[in-house]
């Protein structure tokens, strides 16, 4: 028997939902062709495993991440590995009616890089493992952790799926860029310009007009932060 685990997180138009199949006590079966009606998000660490498509076959080698999108005809993996080796997330995708067009961007960004092989995000490990361990549903505290840990999965993946391609100078996709480019301490002031195609004297103001400080005291106020935990 199995049961599910979910979490719902809100950008602008876009409602993300992740979630996974806990199926511990469910027996083995045996690889059958099938898809989904979600997203779904293959992780490899150490271990080395073959997929089936109707047009290609593709291998996920460790430090792999593989984005299945839905209606994807692909035959299933029978997985026996330990936890830390092989990790599988759903992701659902839904538009909203109001609010800053992220929709659009994360639907993009997820289908250019479905069916091939991407390098995980070094920061996107650990928050993978604290997600799945997370339980506390029904506890305020537990679902401030819940959103918290989703939250960091989030970033990590789509500040990979988006920042590794050149975006041009169109305002649904510039929030979403920045917002996510931000968030990474060693990516300059230099870098979220050449992302963007805006120079850096130009980018650094409209980084002002979105957050109210500048993005000197952005990086001073996140190197605080890290000093505070330490």
């Amino acid at each position: 028997m199995s049961e599910v685990n979910f979490v719902d997180l809100y950008f602008g138009n876009a409602k993300i939902t992740f979630f996974k199949f806990n199926t511990k006590d469910a027996p083995d079966w045996s690889p059958v062709w099938h898809n989904h009606i979600f997203y779904e998000l293959h992780f490899s660490f150490t271990a080395i495993i073959k997929y089936k498509f109707s047009d290609r076959e593709i291998t996920l080698s460790p430090g792999e991440m593989l984005i299945i999108p839905p209606a994807t005809e692909h035959e299933s993996v029978t997985v026996k590995y330990p936890k830390k080796d092989f990790f599988v997330l759903s992701l659902n995708i839904q538009r909203l009616n109001t609010g800053e067009d992220f929709y659009q961007s994360f639907i993009t960004a997820l289908k250019k890089n479905s069916i091939k092989t991407i390098k995980i995000p070094e920061n996107l490990k650990e928050s993978l493992f604290t997600l799945d361990n997370l339980s506390l549903y029904d506890t305020m505290l537990g679902i401030c952790q819940l959103k918290n840990a989703a939250s960091q999965v989030a970033l990590s993946l789509f500040g990979k799926i988006l920042c590794d391609k050149r975006i041009k100078n169109e305002s649904k996709n510039l929030k979403v860029l920045i917002d996510l480019m931000i968030n990474y301490k060693d990516v300059t002031l230099d870098d979220i310009a050449k992302a963007t195609n805006y120079s850096k004297r130009q980018i650094g103001r409209i980084i002002k007009e979105q957050y109210g400080i500048t993005f000197t005291q952005i990086r001073k106020t996140m190197q605080n932060t890290v000093t505070n935990k330490e």
